[in-house]
């Protein structure tokens, strides 16, 4: 019921629309969840400095909202459309730049990049080229920078 007929489709097809916008954690991500559909989140936003932290379960060490978390936009589809909604989030991403508005805690900051995995900045280049490393090197470099 959440897909199909009378669900995610029926709205994207009523309204003509490529993906619906959601918030993660909310009713829309649930319901593309419990069916099966592609969701692909991007960052949008960062919570205030003056965020009162909010922890749902005091027995557990998690916070839902604290200054400085970063929060989401969800571009949620139907069935077999990651392609279109990679796109859009991609560009939604690329236009807004919301990753460079805050700096990561130094811990959170990659030390590698996927060019100095592959050797090539641009996954897809690499592809093309066909330059990719076989999956086991690429795991075992992974590996050894981790350790490093």
């Amino acid at each position: 019921m959440l897909g199909g007929s009378h669900g995610i489709d029926a709205v994207l097809k009523e309204h003509n629309l490529d993906a619906l916008l959601s918030i993660p954690h909310s009713w829309g991500t649930r319901a593309a969840a419990i069916v099966g559909y592609p969701i692909v989140t991007v960052p949008l936003s960062f919570f205030p400095d003056d965020t009162e932290p909010v922890r749902p379960d005091p027995q557990f060490d998690v916070v839902y909202q604290s200054p400085g978390l970063p929060m989401g936009l969800s571009f949620v589809g139907t069935a077999f459309s990651e392609e279109r909604l990679i796109a859009l989030a991609y560009a939604f991403e690329q236009g807004t730049q919301v990753r460079l508005q805050r700096k990561a805690y130094p811990q959170a900051i990659p030390r590698t990049q996927l060019v100095d995995i592959v050797g090539c900045e641009w996954w897809w280049i690499c592809a093309l080229r066909r330059e990719l490393p076989d999956p086991l090197s690429l795991a075992s470099s992974l590996l050894r920078d981790l350790r490093s």
